[in-house]
């Protein structure tokens, strides 16, 4: 058996400084500074359409349904890529687990047969005393009958 020795705990480096920086400064530019843009014009929309006045009840219940039926079809979608996602797991697991799948049945193969060979042992004096009786009844109910 081999046998692992243990490696002295190596420390990690400190991260490059040039790449930290350059890092901070995309992640600003590419998702908080989209971010707070689109929460101003969302807020921005809003009020405009409070202080405006614009449209009727009706549209404005038209408009609240379609975004409500917008958020239903993104849950929806959210679901459906839930279920891609699960049926390429198992497509990628079924295709791992065949080899390992026969090691296991060809245990449980091994077992059952151990499990039949004791379970005959164990009841083979009970039916040879019944084979035994049952020989000396037939012998005893011939000579009987030859009588």
């Amino acid at each position: 058996m081999a046998k692992f020795t243990s490696s002295p705990k190596r420390s990690l480096p400190d991260p490059n400084p040039e790449t930290s920086a350059a890092h901070k400064r995309e992640v600003f530019r590419q998702i908080t500074l989209p971010l707070i843009f689109m929460l101003i014009v969302i807020i921005g929309v809003g009020v405009w359409a409070v202080w405006a006045e614009v449209g009727s009840i009706e549209r404005w219940s038209q408009i609240a349904t379609f975004f409500l039926t917008l958020f239903g079809l993104f849950i929806g979608l959210i679901v459906l890529a839930v279920f891609v996602a699960l049926t390429f797991i198992v497509t990628q697991i079924l295709r791992i687990l065949p080899p390992y799948t026969r090691v296991a049945l060809d245990a449980i193969e091994k077992i059952d047969r151990q499990v039949k060979i004791g379970a005959d042992i164990s009841v083979k004096p009970v039916i040879e005393v019944q084979r035994f009786l049952a020989v000396i009844e037939v012998l005893f109910k011939r000579n009987k009958s030859d009588s």
